[in-house]
This record gives C-alpha cells, structure tokens and sequence, in this order.
C-alpha cells in the first residue's frame, strides 16, 4: 500500500477538481435561477449564493496557477491555496491541495516572478472577506 501512495500523483485530480466542481456550481446556480424565477443577479444578492459563485471563479484561477506554477512556487501558491480552502470550508479541496502538498518538489523555478504568489495571497484575502461578510450576515 506504501508503494502505491509513493506512485500516486494528485495534481491532476486536484487540477481536475478545480475545473469540474466551479463548472457543477454554475450549473447549479444557473438551475436555481430557473427554478426561483428569479435573475441572476437577484440571486447573487443573496449571500450563500455569492460566496459559493466566488468560490467557483476563483477555483478556475488555481487551476490555472496549478498548472503554470512549478517547484518552490507551486509549493508556496499551495500553501495559500490550502488556507484558502480551508476558510472556504471546502474540506475536500483542502484534503486534495494537503495531498499535493506532501507531494510536491522543491525544485527552484526561475519562470515565473512572484507577482504569481502575490495573486495567491489576493485571493486568500478575497476567500476571508467574503467568509467574514458571509458569516456576519448569517449572525
């Protein structure tokens, strides 16, 4: 069993997550809108509905800094992405980056600059916003 989680890569599933669940989401909210008989940005006003379509337009961005960012980087971006992730309550997204985590290299990467990480960190502190607006009005 040991050798089959050494040979296990989650990069693609967690990729792969990132790209299906916002699309799942969309659908969804796109359903809602249909069922209510309500527009999309009436229901956007609605908190739940606001923070889980954020959710989804940011999980499309990490897939794509997933896949660009390699060594150190992707390493630090993952670091984000699990805080990220865990303010978002997405336990299964957290579990997915913690996995990659453990699998990541250290290998350095010159590619790119770190305004990539800086983007990360934007995103952390829009993921927190809109958690604490969330829970405020919830209160």
């Amino acid at each position: 069993m040991i050798q089959t989680i050494k040979r296990y890569n989650p990069f693609p599933i967690l990729q792969g997550y990132w790209l299906i669940s916002p699309i799942l989401i969309l659908v969804y909210v796109y359903l809602t809108t249909l069922n209510l008989h309500i527009s999309f940005t009436e229901l956007l006003n609605q908190a739940p509905f606001a923070f889980i379509f954020l959710n989804a337009c940011i999980a499309f961005t990490q897939s794509y800094w997933l896949k660009m960012l390699k060594g150190k980087q992707q390493k630090h971006y993952l670091f984000v992405a699990l805080a990220q992730q865990l303010i978002s309550f997405n336990i299964l997204g957290a579990a997915l980056v913690f996995l990659s985590l453990r699998r990541g290299s250290d290998k350095a990467s010159a590619e790119h600059p770190k305004a990539f990480f800086l983007l990360g960190c934007g995103v952390l502190c829009l993921s927190i916003l809109v958690s604490g607006l969330l829970l405020a009005q919830m209160v």
